[in-house]
């Protein structure tokens, strides 16, 4: 039995890495990763596209603009968030970063993700959301596609006068 559970993964896995080999929009190529990955993830990178699964297929979530999110990933293994949210709503936050270079996958925040395209350019990767496995929620894949920026671009709130510190943070609990 412990054998099988290793073995249902795998194949699950190559099954989901086989549906990148096609050319259509929201399947990306599996062979454009550049290694290592340590190296060519460094920079800024911009949400540009996000794909889910809805009634068997890949359906893309068109990203309005008025939602910005861009996470900057350093050489020292910190990565910053910034996020605006509809309605002029900013959010920032710092986390760390590795990558699994034999196994191709980035953790951010925690999160580990397959990485399923990386050029000099553009960062794909995948992750499944809404997962609970101790209630028997499989959870749904989703995909998003980061474009390369400047490191001089600016986000909004990076404009804003003054030097800011983060002083507190809070968690919703119970509700």
């Amino acid at each position: 039995m412990k054998t099988r559970i290793p073995l249902l993964l795998l194949c699950l896995l190559m099954m989901a890495g086989s549906t990148f080999a096609g050319g259509k929009k929201g399947e990306q190529p599996q062979d454009e990763i550049r290694k290592p990955l340590s190296e060519h993830l460094v920079g800024k990178w911009r949400w540009a596209e996000s794909f889910g699964m809805k009634d068997g297929k890949w359906s893309e979530y068109i990203v309005p603009d008025s939602i910005y999110g861009r996470v900057m990933l350093c050489k020292d293994g910190t990565a910053q968030h910034i996020r605006t949210f509809p309605g002029e709503y900013m959010a920032m936050k710092r986390s760390e970063w590795t990558t699994d270079e034999e196994a191709v996958i980035v953790t951010i925040s925690g999160a580990p993700s397959p990485v399923l395209r990386l050029t000099a350019d553009e960062f794909g990767f995948s992750m499944m959301v809404g997962a609970d496995p101790e209630k028997g929620i499989a959870g749904e894949e989703r995909r998003w596609l980061f474009r390369r920026i400047d490191m001089e671009e600016k986000h909004p709130i990076e404009t804003y006068p003054g030097k800011w510190v983060l002083s507190r943070t809070y968690v919703k609990r119970d509700g």
